[in-house]
């Protein structure tokens, strides 16, 4: 997910509860805060000697520990607010992938991203998925490419087209 079609859905959402779901059915607690947006520029060199490089923003989320969940929930037009507040300090590509950076102490903190945005008439909940690494350079390294199916035909609706 861009930071653009992220903060396309949180301007569809105004309103609602901003709630994190970290891991299937488990939920950061509702008065989480932003505590910082990084911008990172990343530059890489895979294990083929391939440069890469792009941009990454990282939204990272703090449980206070001293809680006051009913007065504190994080609502969508705080997040807003914070968010715009950063981008006055600094640009931010928006085209940039989305990360969000949570961790607690049931879950090791981990940069995730995520994976589907769910709106309720209450709620919009950021659903965090898992960010498995990967070889970039498979043909060079001699992992195995599993070969893709070739489509026999091309169809209406099938992609090919």
């Amino acid at each position: 997910m861009t930071l653009e079609h992220f903060l396309a859905q949180l301007e569809l959402n105004r309103g609602k509860i901003l709630s994190v779901e970290y891991y299937p059915n488990t939920y950061a607690e509702i008065d989480f805060h932003i505590t910082e947006v990084k911008n990172c520029k990343i530059q890489s060199v895979d294990c083929g000697g391939k440069q890469h490089q792009w941009t990454e923003v990282i939204i990272q989320l703090w449980e206070d520990p001293n809680p006051n969940r009913e007065k504190r929930k994080m609502r969508v037009t705080k997040a807003i607010q914070i968010l715009k507040r950063v981008q006055e300090v600094q640009y931010f590509d928006p085209q940039a992938t989305l990360k969000i950076e949570y961790g607690n102490a049931r879950f090791h903190t981990a940069n995730q991203k995520i994976s589907a945005m769910v709106a309720t008439e209450q709620k919009l909940i950021l659903q965090l998925g898992e960010v498995a690494s990967d070889c970039k350079a498979k043909d060079v390294c001699g992992v195995e490419i599993q070969a893709s199916a070739v489509q026999e035909s091309c169809a209406p609706g099938s992609g090919c087209c």
